[in-house]
C-alpha cells in the first residue's frame, strides 16, 4: 500500500511538470495583429512581413493589416516596393502600427547603361530608354515595329512587309559601308550581334528598351557597340502570389487601293504599244478597247492577311525566390497571296537569393517561327514588278480562256504572271532559337560586389526552296523545275567576370567597375541543290530526282574575342558627374600585330537646375548640360578575311579523269586592323510644368575612319577586290525628343511624344584615287541586268539612288524656241536639275488611355 501512495505521488509530479512545461511553452508564441500605411496614412496592401533570421511571415490585406504568430523577443523585417525597408523589434507588443516612408532612390527613375546602371538624372551620355507602359499599348510582332517612330536619331526600317522579316536598325546614320551596319543587340546582359535572333525576342517579355546612342555610352562594349547598342531587359519575378496573365489579340492587314500604283487601262496599254511598234501591233486600234476592262494585277497576288496572337505568363515568389514563366504563339497571314508566318515562344526566368551576400539567376528562352511563301524583295524575279508590267490585256480574239493559259503569251523572261508564280513557287523558312544565361553575384564586403555570368546561345536555320511548273523559273530559266535546301547552325557562348565597387559619403559618389570578358562565335552552313527535275510532286522530299545536281557547298566560321575595360563613374552634390571608361578588345579576326583595339571616352553632365541661381528663376523643373567624347571599333568582317583562303575549282580534264583542283580564292591582307569611329555629343535635357513637357536635344559628329571596306584592287592581281583599311565617312546632326502630359487623371491619361532628327552623312573618301562607285541591285534578274541604281560618291551621302530624280512634266508653255538656233530651250525660271543631300526622319505618336475602375 505504502508503495502505491508514493507511486501516485510520482505521477502527480511527473504530470504537473509536463503541464508546466506545456504552458510555458504556449508563452513563447502569440498573435501579433498590426497595419502599415504609407506617409499620407493611406494602408498599404501585399507590404511583406517577415520575421528576421527566418521563413515565418506573411503579408498585409486590403486594408493593410496584418497577424503573425511571434514569440516576442524577435524583430520584424517591413519591405515594400518602392518604399525604405524597416527592421522593428517587437518588444512583446501585441498590436504594432508601422508607416512606411518612399525609397527617393528607388522611385527614380533607373537606366541601364551596360556593366551596370544609374538614375536617370545621372547619365552622362546619349541615352534613351522605352519602358513597358509606352509599349504595351501597342500589338507588334516585334520589339523593332514597337520602337518605330519613338527614339530620335534610330532609323527603323524593313526591306519589305514580308510578316517575319527582320527589321534593320540604323542609330544616327551609316557608320560603315560594305561592313555590318547593325547595332549590338543585349538581353539581359548577353551581346548578340546577329539581328535574325531578334526574331525570337517577344514583345511581351520585354521590360524596357536602352539604345546607346553616342560613343561614350556604347565604348563599354568596345568594337562591338560601333553602331549604337540596344539593351534589352526582360520581364522578371515579383513578390507575392503567382499572378497568371492571358491576352489575346487579333487584326486584320491590307494594302488598300489609294497606297496601290495605277496601272494603264487598256485602252492605254494598247495606244502605248502602238506608238511603241510605229503606229501598229498585233493588238490593233486602240479604239477597239475603250470598252475592255484591264485586269490589275495587284489585285491577284494581293489579299487581306489575318493576325492572330497569344501570350500567357505566370510569375511570383518571395523574399528569396522569384520566378517568371511565360509562352507565347503568333500567326501572321501576309498581305502577299501564299505567304505566312508563325511563331512560337517560350521563356523562364528564375533569381533566387542563396545568402544575404549571395544571389544566383537563370534565364532560358527558347523560340520556333516558320516563314512561308516568296519574300517581295531579294528574288531573281520581283513579283510586285511583274504585277506592274504585265499586260493588263490580250489581242481581241486571243484572250485565253483561263488565268492557266495567260503564261502561253509572253515568251520574254522579264514577263510572266505574277500570281503563278506565288502559287507554284515553294519556299519555307524554318528557326529554331536557344538561349540560356546563369549569374553568380557574390557581396564580398560593404560596397565591393563580383559577378559572374555564362551565357550560350544556339540556332538552327533551314531554308528550303523549290519551283514548280507554272513558274518562270521552271518554265523559261535554263534549270527547268529546280529545288535547293540549306542549313544554317551557329553557335556562341560568352563568359563575363563583373567587380564592382561602390562608395558614397558626403557629397562624393564613386562607381568603379572592372570587367574581363572571353567569347567564342563559330557557324556551320551546308547547302545542296538540283536542277531539271522530272517531276515536281516530291518537291524538296526528294532531291534526288534532280537530274542535274549541283554541287554541295558548305562553309565554316569561327572566331574568338577577349576583352577587359575599366570604367570610373564619379558624381559631386548630386550635380556633377563624370563618366570615363576605356576598354580593350583583342579579335582573332586580326593577325597578331594589329589584334588588339584600344577605346576610350568621357562624359560630364552638369545639373544645372539644382544650382540655385537657377531654381529661382522658377522657370525649370529639370535641366541639365552634357558633353561627351568617345572611340568604337568594328571588326564584323569574315573570319578569314586577313588570310589567303583556298577553295576547290572546276578542276580539268586528263589521264581519262576528271579531276578537281583547288585555288587561291582571297589575297591576304597582314595589315588588316580594327575600323574606328570617333563622336563628339553635347545635349541638354530640360523640363517644364511640374516635368509636364519634358525634352533632349542632342547635337552629335561622328567620323569612321580605317573602314572595313572591300577595296577595289589592281586586276593584275588576279582579283578584283581585297578588304582593306580604306575609305572614311562622316555623320552630323541634330536630335530632339519632346514628350508632354497633356490630361493626367485617375482614369484617364493623354500623352504626346514628339521626336525629329537631321542627319547629315558624307563618304570622306574611298579607296586611293577612287572618286566614285556605281552599284546594281541585287533583285530582279535579267530585267534590271548592268542597271547601276546607286552610286558611292566621295563627297556625297552614303548610298544614294543614282539616275534622274523625277520633279514633274514638262508642258510646252515651259518652252520657247531659240530664234538663232531654232531649238526649244527652257524658259528662264523652269527647273531643270535638281539634286539634294540630306535626309530627314521624323516620327509622332500621341497616346490617349481610358482606365475603368
Amino acid at each position: 500500500m505504502k508503495n502505491y501512495y508514493i507511486y501516485r505521488v510520482i505521477c502527480g509530479l511527473l504530470l504537473w511538470c509536463l503541464t508546466l512545461g506545456s504552458a510555458e511553452a504556449q508563452k513563447k508564441f502569440y498573435m501579433l495583429a498590426g497595419a502599415v500605411t504609407d506617409e499620407s496614412a493611406t494602408p498599404l496592401i501585399g507590404v511583406s512581413i517577415r520575421v528576421e533570421g527566418t521563413s515565418n511571415g506573411t503579408i498585409t490585406d486590403i486594408d493593410g493589416k496584418f497577424k503573425l504568430r511571434v514569440k516576442g523577443e524577435e524583430k520584424l523585417i517591413f519591405s515594400y516596393v518602392g518604399y525604405e525597408e524597416k527592421v522593428i523589434p517587437i518588444l512583446r507588443r501585441s498590436i504594432m502600427e508601422v508607416q512606411l516612408s518612399p525609397d527617393v532612390e528607388e522611385l527614380e527613375e533607373i537606366v541601364v547603361i551596360g556593366y551596370g546602371e544609374v538614375q536617370a538624372r545621372d547619365v552622362t551620355g546619349s541615352v534613351q530608354r522605352v519602358g513597358m507602359k509606352d509599349l504595351k499599348d501597342f500589338s507588334a510582332g516585334s520589339f523593332e515595329q514597337a520602337l518605330q517612330g519613338r527614339m530620335a536619331g534610330v532609323q527603323i526600317t524593313a526591306a519589305d512587309g514580308t510578316p517575319g522579316n527582320v527589321f534593320s536598325i540604323q542609330v544616327r546614320g551609316a557608320g560603315t559601308i560594305t561592313g555590318d551596319g547593325n547595332p549590338l543587340y543585349v538581353i539581359d546582359g548577353f551581346p548578340i550581334e546577329d539581328p535574325e535572333f531578334m526574331e525570337g525576342i517577344n514583345p511581351d517579355d520585354i521590360e524596357d528598351i536602352t539604345i546607346l546612342k553616342d560613343a561614350s555610352a556604347a565604348a563599354i562594349y568596345g568594337a562591338q557597340g560601333s553602331n549604337g547598342v540596344v539593351l534589352i531587359t526582360t520581364k522578371s519575378g515579383t513578390k507575392g502570389s503567382p499572378k497568371v496573365i492571358f491576352s489575346a489579340r487579333f487584326g486584320v492587314s491590307e494594302i488598300p487601293q489609294e497606297r496601290r500604283y495605277e496601272t494603264l487601262s487598256a485602252y492605254e496599254f494598247v495606244r502605248l504599244q502602238n506608238e511603241i511598234n510605229g503606229g501598229t501591233s498585233s493588238y490593233g486600234s486602240e479604239e477597239l478597247y475603250r470598252d475592255v476592262q484591264a485586269v490589275d494585277w495587284q489585285d491577284k497576288i494581293f489579299r487581306q492577311g489575318l493576325l492572330q496572337d497569344y501570350n500567357m505568363s505566370i510569375a511570383g515568389g518571395s523574399d528569396l525566390t522569384k520566378f517568371r514563366f511565360s509562352a507565347g504563339y503568333r500567326e501572321q497571314e501576309g498581305t502577299l497571296i501564299e505567304s505566312d508566318y508563325q511563331r512560337f515562344t517560350t521563356a523562364l526566368k528564375l533569381d533566387q537569393q542563396v545568402k544575404p551576400w549571395m544571389d544566383m539567376g537563370l534565364n532560358f528562352r527558347y523560340a520556333h517561327s516558320l516563314q512561308k511563301g516568296m519574300n517581295i524583295t531579294g528574288n531573281s524575279v520581283n513579283v510586285v514588278t511583274q504585277a506592274l508590267t504585265y499586260r493588263p490585256v490580250w489581242p481581241i480574239g486571243q484572250n485565253p480562256g483561263s488565268d492557266d493559259e495567260y503564261e502561253l503569251e509572253d515568251v520574254s523572261n522579264a514577263f510572266f504572271p505574277p500570281n503563278k508564280t506565288l502559287e507554284n513557287t515553294d519556299r519555307e523558312r524554318a528557326n529554331d532559337q536557344f538561349l540560356a544565361s546563369a549569374f553568380l553575384r557574390l557581396k564580398l564586403m560593404k560596397g565591393l560586389e563580383f559577378r559572374t555570368d555564362f551565357n550560350y546561345t544556339f540556332s538552327l536555320q533551314e531554308n528550303k526552296l523549290f519551283y514548280n511548273r507554272g513558274t518562270n523559273q521552271a518554265d523559261r530559266g535554263t534549270s527547268g523545275i529546280s529545288g535547293s535546301i540549306e542549313d544554317r547552325k551557329g553557335l556562341d557562348w560568352r563568359n563575363s567576370n563583373q567587380l564592382t565597387y561602390k562608395f558614397k559619403k558626403g557629397d562624393h559618389n564613386l562607381n568603379l567597375t572592372a570587367v574581363q570578358e572571353f567569347r567564342y562565335n563559330s557557324s556551320f552552313v551546308n547547302r545542296m541543290a538540283s536542277n531539271h527535275f522530272a517531276t515536281d510532286d516530291f518537291g524538296w522530299n526528294n532531291m534526288n530526282l534532280g537530274v542535274s545536281p549541283q554541287m554541295n557547298t558548305s562553309n565554316f566560321n569561327r572566331s574568338t574575342m577577349l576583352a577587359s575595360l575599366g570604367r570610373v563613374i564619379y558624381g559631386f552634390k548630386g550635380k556633377y558627374n563624370l563618366t570615363a571608361s576605356i576598354r580593350a578588345d583583342g579579335s582573332s579576326k586580326f593577325r597578331a600585330k594589329n589584334r588588339f583595339g584600344y577605346f576610350p571616352s568621357a562624359a560630364f553632365s552638369w545639373q544645372a537646375g539644382d544650382e540655385p541661381f537657377i531654381a529661382n528663376l522658377n522657370v525649370f523643373d529639370d535641366l541639365k548640360f552634357r558633353v561627351s567624347y568617345g572611340e568604337t571599333g568594328n571588326s564584323r568582317i569574315g573570319a578569314f578575311d586577313a588570310l589567303s583562303t583556298v577553295v576547290v575549282t572546276n578542276g580539268a580534264y586528263f589521264n581519262g579523269r576528271y579531276q578537281l583542283g583547288a585555288g587561291q580564292n582571297s589575297l591576304a591582307n597582314s595589315d588588316l586592323k580594327w575600323e574606328t569611329s570617333r563622336t563628339l555629343n553635347v545635349g541638354t535635357d530640360f523640363g517644364f510644368f511640374e516635368n509636364r513637357i519634358y525634352a533632349n536635344v542632342d547635337a552629335y559628329y561622328r567620323t569612321t575612319d580605317d573602314l572595313l571596306l572591300r577595296a577595289k584592287v589592281s586586276p593584275s592581281t588576279g582579283y578584283t577586290q581585297l578588304t582593306q583599311n580604306i575609305g572614311s565617312i562622316a555623320n552630323k546632326g541634330i536630335e530632339l525628343n519632346i514628350r508632354t502630359i497633356n490630361i493626367e487623371k485617375d482614369q484617364f491619361r493623354w500623352e504626346t511624344n514628339f521626336n525629329i532628327t537631321f542627319n547629315q552623312n558624307e563618304v570622306l573618301s574611298l579607296s586611293d584615287g577612287e572618286q566614285y562607285r556605281y552599284y546594281a541591285p541585287s533583285f530582279g534578274g535579267a530585267f534590271f541586268a548592268e542597271e547601276n541604281y546607286y552610286a558611292m560618291i566621295v563627297g556625297q551621302p552614303v548610298g544614294q539612288m543614282y539616275g534622274y530624280v523625277y520633279d514633274g512634266l514638262y508642258q510646252m508653255d515651259d518652252f520657247y524656241r531659240d530664234p538663232n538656233s531654232g531649238q526649244l530651250v527652257p524658259k528662264p525660271g523652269v527647273p531643270y536639275i535638281k539634286d539634294g543631300a540630306a535626309w530627314l526622319v521624323r516620327g509622332c505618336r500621341s497616346i490617349a488611355i481610358y482606365t475603368a475602375k
